[in-house]
């Protein structure tokens, strides 16, 4: 038993950081959850900015190995990497010290890899990393110095009994994970769920084609996109704003996807004094804004400060200003631009894109130009990508 290397610094920073990363990818299983299983949007401290969030990583597949979130193996792993360590320390026998140190460094070591490896796919592929993720890359590179620090002078080198650990090990990480995945994740997918699921699908694909002819949209993803979504939305409708995160984040984790959104104001521009209504209001200015480029900024902005745009009491031309200024546009010619009568007449053209269907209701989504029924669901859309 080695009393003085588990009272270490090394030691101690060790079991700290093993610790910290079981905490963070459970936390990360939980967002994993929330955002794909529950229809959640998860918590904002996993969203920074566009490029600093949980949600595009999420929605992608790198997120799941057969179906279970790859947070939850992340975790199993650290406990694994906890297990052989102690066993190490432990052990009154130098033969088992030698197996278990060996053991715990070359699983700090494929954990470090793992690691590698999905920041590039993050980086290079789905465009953004995911602050927690990041957290738990860089605690693996702290977890394999202190762990060689602890544990160098007690290991050997790779032989059949290591392997036999290492296999053993492994093993109980993938089984543990497997069935720990299918008894969480059946709680948020019973039967009757899966069939649901399922059903969204196949009433999609039994839809006919309608010609959709957009006007000035706002884009996100490539024109060339195998997979194009049509959003008919309300910029005061709150489930239109519990859709956008989740809408985003699909399409920047699918890179043969694009979102085309297009405004449809539920007060049919007919506000006080012949005015237009405070939504037709919100769908001008992302228009304007993204007559600048900005309309998908422009578009967030709004859908995150909802309830301070639908406030009677507002001085809309000062928030207004002040959403120019976040978004990084001209002011005065953004300002100019909502009240010209030329973009009223616009957006009113926007909504008759959607009279024509009959849309009734907002978030109203067309996938390939057929009606979408199944909103903005993760599972859903994945298959239909899938399929395409």
């Amino acid at each position: 038993m080695h009393t003085s290397k588990i009272k270490s610094p090394a030691a101690i920073v060790l079991f700290v950081t093993l610790l910290a990363s079981m905490g963070v990818h459970a936390y990360l299983l939980n967002e994993h959850i929330k955002a794909k299983y529950s229809g959640e949007t998860g918590s904002t401290l996993c969203h920074i900015s566009d490029y600093f969030n949980c949600g595009a990583s999420i929605a992608s597949d790198f997120s799941e190995v057969f179906g279970t979130p790859l947070a939850l193996f992340g975790m199993f792993t650290q406990l694994l990497i906890l297990f052989f360590t102690l066993k190490a320390l432990l052990s009154n026998k130098e033969n088992e010290q030698a197996t278990a140190a060996t053991a715990a460094l070359s699983v700090t070591g494929f954990s470090v890899v793992v690691s590698l490896v999905m920041a590039s796919i993050s980086v290079i592929y789905i465009g953004s990393l995911c602050p927690f993720c990041t957290g738990a890359y860089v605690l693996s590179f702290i977890t394999l110095f202190c762990a060689w620090k602890v544990l160098r002078s007690l290991s050997q080198g790779l032989d059949g009994v290591v392997l036999k650990t290492l296999l053993v090990g492994g093993a109980l990480v993938v089984l543990t994970g497997f069935i720990t995945g299918r008894i969480i994740l059946n709680k948020y997918q019973d039967k009757d769920t899966r069939e649901l699921l399922s059903l969204m699908v196949t009433d999609w694909q039994g839809q006919p084609e309608k010609p959709i002819d957009v006007i000035a949209p706002i884009k996100q993803g490539p024109d060339s996109a195998k997979m194009k979504i049509i959003e008919f939305a309300d910029f005061l409708c709150h489930h239109c704003k519990e859709a956008f995160p989740r809408l985003k984040n699909f399409i920047a984790s699918n890179k043969d996807a694009q979102l085309i959104f297009q405004p449809f104001p539920l007060d049919g521009c007919k506000g006080p004094d012949n005015n237009p209504g405070r939504q037709c209001q919100m769908a001008i200015a992302a228009y304007c804004a993204n007559l600048q480029d900005k309309g998908e900024r422009a578009m967030e902005y709004i859908f995150n400060s909802q309830e301070l745009f639908a406030s009677r009491t507002l001085d809309l031309d000062k928030e207004l200003r002040l959403l120019a200024q976040v978004v990084d546009i001209n002011s005065d010619t953004f300002l100019a631009c909502t009240k010209d009568v030329n973009s009223l007449n616009m957006v009113k053209k926007q909504m008759e894109v959607g009279k024509k269907l009959e849309i009734e209701g907002t978030p109203t989504l067309y996938i390939n130009n057929k009606h979408y029924h199944g909103g903005a669901d993760l599972i859903p859309l994945q298959e239909i990508y899938k399929s395409l």
